[in-house]
């Protein structure tokens, strides 16, 4: 996607530009996570998502399932950052073509039918219910799951803590 301007679309618009990037050719990778806050290893992992393909759409969970998923007793408030900002930041890289905030991977599979579906190296070979009905769907739509991470791992639950120095 050559236009930067818009790079956090709605589950719509990307439905849209989806099927136009397909039309056109594109080999269409999706990675997602909660970003919050995005690091240097997201960055390195997303770099790594768009190898495989030429258009490369991240989804950004909601503030609702980064509080859900993420917040612990006692720890730091989460989402340490808002949804839009998260997928404003995500969509700004250089190697991302769109961002989307979403509730379920499922749901981004369902609308944009990706080639390649990529995930963090810790998933393999642990894959969650989430994760195991997203690779089912995502195999009934003739895609494929990889598992790549960066060169740094960190974790953004550790920094916001303190406990993880890089």
């Amino acid at each position: 996607m050559s236009d930067k301007r818009r790079t956090v679309l709605s589950v719509k618009e990307l439905t849209l530009a989806a099927s136009g990037w397909r039309s056109d050719g594109a080999t269409i990778v999706l990675a997602s996570g909660c970003f919050d806050p995005l690091h240097l290893g997201h960055v390195e992992h997303l770099e790594k998502a768009r190898e495989f393909g030429n258009v490369l759409i991240v989804g950004v969970a909601s503030d609702r399932i980064v509080s859900d998923y993420k917040q612990k007793p006692n720890g730091v408030k989460r989402p340490f950052m808002p949804a839009i900002i998260r997928a404003g930041i995500i969509g700004a890289l250089r190697c991302v073509d769109a961002a989307v905030i979403n509730d379920e991977a499922c749901e981004l599979i369902a609308a944009i039918h990706p080639h390649v579906y990529v995930k963090g190296s810790e998933y393999r070979g642990n894959l969650t219910p989430d994760l195991e009905a997203e690779l089912e769907l995502l195999n009934q739509l003739g895609g494929r799951m990889e598992f790549v991470s960066g060169e740094l791992v960190l974790s953004s639950s550790a920094i916001l803590a303190g406990t993880h120095c890089g």
